[in-house]
């Protein structure tokens, strides 16, 4: 889900900030983005994504290990 506020231009500089707030069995991202010249937010909103086996695209109810420690380095998920 994204909520527009306000539409960025072509050459607008921006900055996304997203937050990891689960990563179980779906990731789920908030994120907001702002423009750089004024710190207006422009945009915000989250995001879950799953993860599919190829070519089947059936729901895998796992995060990948590749995709664990890019999330979690060594640490392991609690």
């Amino acid at each position: 889900m994204i909520k527009h506020i306000s539409p960025l231009r072509f050459d607008d500089e921006f900055i996304c900030t997203a937050v990891l707030k689960e990563a179980r069995v779906k990731i789920v991202l908030d994120f907001e983005i702002k423009l750089v010249s004024n710190g207006k937010v422009c945009a915000k909103g989250w995001t879950e994504q799953v993860a599919v086996l190829l070519p089947e695209m059936e729901m895998v109810f796992q995060i990948p290990e590749e995709t664990q420690k890019a999330l979690y380095g060594n640490e392991q998920l609690k």
